[in-house]
């Protein structure tokens, strides 16, 4: 493993020193880069085509907000150029702690990889709402641990995995692209006080032909549930991972079970048992309005 290279540098220059070592194809440990306190960027040139960026918390308790725009489809690298190493060679690329100093740099940044397929974002404290727009190859989109997202837009014709963790922001996606694998582990709750269901219409289109699916159980009784028609169901759904609650010394598997009827290919049930997830108050008991449609619940099995 080469030696790790320290630059003395302020932010925005550190970015260049990193995109000129990108351009040069150095594939191996690429080290730390760091300018001052406020700006500290850890990157790691990884194989695979893999790049790791990791810069310094904010103060977490009080993080400035802000508003994040990506976009992978800039119309001057959509010539019919060749396109340059530095788009050519990032395929992954990891996100941690992007805050209010550096998310406008990072997405100059991105918006060079044209050929990026997978995308993490991962514990941006005071991100507040945020965009991504990609014409390109974007297959995979992860969000984790961003605690005070509240809005989310996605335009990307091409994704296939979205995996999300976090209270539920009010979800934009922009085209109906039918994902193979959908990750909905909102159990902290929904970001906002107010919400309808015809809110969570278009998400829903997005993860109706989802092989694999991770749902909480207040997302589908509050959300999804009292929008279902007579004739809807998950026709290729084959693997589930559901988040349940246990409260009051009671479990309800009323709203499993009214699920599991929605899905006829289902092959793999995994269930986990949160005691501190979220409770809708005052659910609607909507498996009861299901079950009229469906038979009753107990005939399940």
């Amino acid at each position: 493993m080469a030696p790790k290279k320290m630059f003395p540098l302020q932010f925005l220059g550190s970015l260049q020193i990193l995109m000129n070592t990108i351009q040069q194809g150095i594939p191996e440990d690429f080290g730390s880069i760091s300018g001052n306190t406020r700006g500290l960027l850890s990157a790691i040139l990884a194989p695979n085509k893999k790049l790791h960026l990791h810069f310094s918390a904010e103060n977490m308790q009080n993080p400035t907000h802000f508003s994040w725009q990506i976009e992978l489809n800039n119309p001057q690298n959509l010539s019919d150029h060749q396109p340059t190493p530095s788009t050519f060679f990032i395929k992954t690329l990891n996100l941690i702690s992007v805050n209010h100093l550096s998310s406008e740099a990072v997405s100059c940044m991105v918006s060079e990889f044209q050929l990026l397929e997978n995308l993490k974002i991962i514990g941006c404290h005071g991100l507040e709402s945020m965009s991504i727009d990609s014409d390109t190859k974007l297959l995979s989109l992860t969000i984790f641990d961003c605690p005070h997202l509240k809005s989310l837009h996605i335009r990307s014709y091409k994704l296939r995995t979205f995996l999300y963790r976090g209270k539920s922001p009010w979800f934009l996606p922009e085209f109906h692209f039918n994902l193979g694998n959908a990750m909905l582990d909102s159990r902290q709750g929904p970001a906002f006080n107010t919400f309808k269901t015809c809110d969570f219409d278009r998400v829903l289109l997005t993860i109706k032909n989802s092989e694999i699916l991770t749902l909480c159980k207040w997302t589908f009784e509050a959300l999804i549930c009292p929008s279902l028609s007579s004739f809807f169901q998950f026709y290729k759904l084959k693997e589930l991972w559901w988040i349940d609650n246990y409260s009051k010394g009671f479990y309800n598997c009323d709203a499993l079970i009214t699920f599991l009827k929605l899905c006829p290919s289902l092959e793999l049930l995994f269930v986990t048992i949160d005691h501190n997830s979220y409770v809708m108050p005052n659910a609607t008991k909507c498996y009861k309005q299901v079950s009229k449609c469906r038979g009753e619940v107990r005939n399940f099995f």
